[in-house]
């Protein structure tokens, strides 16, 4: 490691130079994305979040849609019909007489209905209402799916750049080492195989600084498809408290997802809107009854009647009463049974699902805490290797393929120590978005865990 060679004794080459600029050039945390932030970019960027309101937007219309068929409609129609031609007809002699015919047919009218008795659209206005409720659920449920995406794409780049960190300070102590290595052989005190175990170690650096940059450049990608912005985000803080056992039970974490849970909430609104399916369908049994009201004005109905205006005002009521449909009705009906049949067995299934799923997020921040002790221990140790190693090597004692090979060691636990944290903070975040918790509670959660620590 970097730390446990001399620096006064060799400096680094600009590759180095270049790589521990590119891990720990960041921008400062004033320009590096918060989770706050990110979070308010996302909402205003995801396209899957955004096509998700403008669904529920155009579900809404739907109820309007639906009462429209409750209410007054009225109609008005204007038009003129120029006629020509010729009328023929027999005279008193039996001769044939054929006349000219020329003349206009003006008409209008206004009708107003209003319904009295409409079960189908009492049936069809709650329909639209559960139409509604189902979408304002999936709404809801995009969103906190959106926290998932965002929550898992921030912290996947965050310990992406930290391991580029890590590596880069690898490859700086790899060129000191190598540096070192070529001195030592030819002032007499070391060898060629040191050498080339230098070149070998510092070769295998490069490459997975490359790696680090590519898994870079792919998490960055996918947190500016979310987000929209083109920004490294914050730097994790390794002085923050790593996460301790939960200490809510499991049997607590349950009751809240079948709550709140939002595929559960999604799914109950789509068994409410095949019900309501249901009595839709089941209205077309039912009568019908409507007012109406006319006025008509038209002038030259007809060649028999030229010359003359007729003004007509009509009121009435009209009652339809369905007798036969060819079973369509009824099969309609049976159609819509069985979609509620099914939509409940999907509930269920749901339940079943989410209450797996709470229960395995549950168990992987339950282990979090054992898991990460664990790692820190072994990291003590891997250090204790290094600088034994380190001085085994100062003291001829060692070789340079003993101190790569523990400093690679140490790396390896380094690394599994920051992807532990990483999988408990985003256990973490599923369990939270599996049992239904607010999304703007999530975000809240995860910027003050990454901050101030687990609490």
């Amino acid at each position: 490691m970097a730390s446990h060679s001399r620096p006064g004794r060799a400096r680094p080459s600009v590759m180095s130079r270049l790589l521990a600029g590119l891990a720990f050039g960041l921008p400062a945390a004033a320009s590096a994305l918060t989770v706050g932030q990110a979070f308010d970019a996302a909402l205003q960027n995801d396209a899957q979040f955004r096509g998700a309101a403008h669904e529920l937007q155009a579900v809404r219309e739907g109820v309007t849609i639906a009462r429209a068929a409750l209410l007054p409609s009225a109609s008005f129609v204007a038009g003129q019909t120029n006629v020509i031609g010729t009328r023929t007809f027999p005279n008193a002699l039996n001769q044939e007489v054929r006349v000219q015919q020329n003349y206009e047919a003006p008409q209008v009218s206004l009708t107003v209905r209003v319904p009295l008795l409409n079960f189908d659209g009492l049936a069809g206005e709650k329909q639209a209402e559960a139409q509604v409720a189902v979408a304002e659920e999936q709404y809801r449920a995009v969103g906190v799916e959106l926290v998932d995406r965002l929550a898992t794409a921030y912290l996947q780049l965050q310990q992406a750049q930290e391991v580029r960190g890590m590596i880069a300070a690898t490859v700086a102590a790899s060129e000191t080492q190598l540096l070192q290595a070529r001195q030592r052989e030819a002032r007499g005190e070391g060898t060629r195989v040191q050498v080339a175990q230098a070149l070998a170690a510092l070769a295998v650096a490069r490459s997975r600084a490359i790696e680090a940059e590519l898994q870079i450049g792919l998490a960055q990608r996918q947190m500016t498809r979310i987000t929209g912005v083109a920004e490294p985000v914050l730097p994790a803080d390794p002085t923050v408290s790593e996460p301790p056992p939960e200490v809510v039970p499991l049997s607590a974490w349950f009751s809240a997802a079948m709550a709140n849970s939002p595929a559960v909430r999604v799914r109950q609104r789509v068994v409410e809107l095949a019900r309501a399916t249901v009595r839709r369908q089941y209205a077309g049994h039912l009568p019908r009854v409507d007012a109406f009201a006319s006025v008509s004005r038209a002038e030259n109905e007809s060649v028999t009647n030229l010359g003359q205006t007729s003004q007509l005002r009509s009121l009435g009521v009209q009652l339809n009463v369905p007798l036969y449909s060819g079973g369509a009705v009824s099969a309609a009906v049976r159609q819509a049974l069985a979609r509620q049949s099914q939509a409940e067995e999907e509930l269920r299934a749901e339940r079943e699902l989410v209450m797996l799923e709470v229960q395995r997020q549950w168990q992987v921040f339950q282990a979090s805490s054992s898991r990460l002790l664990a790692i820190k221990e072994a990291l003590l140790a891997a250090d204790l290797a290094t600088l034994g190693a380190g001085r085994a090597l100062a003291t001829g004692q060692g070789t340079l393929g003993e101190v790569a090979e523990a400093e690679s060691m140490a790396q390896t636990v380094r690394r599994e120590l920051v992807t532990a944290r990483t999988d408990a903070l985003q256990a973490r975040v599923r369990l939270q978005v599996r049992s239904g918790v607010e999304m703007a509670d999530i975000v809240a959660d995860l910027a003050s865990v990454l901050t101030q620590g687990f609490k």
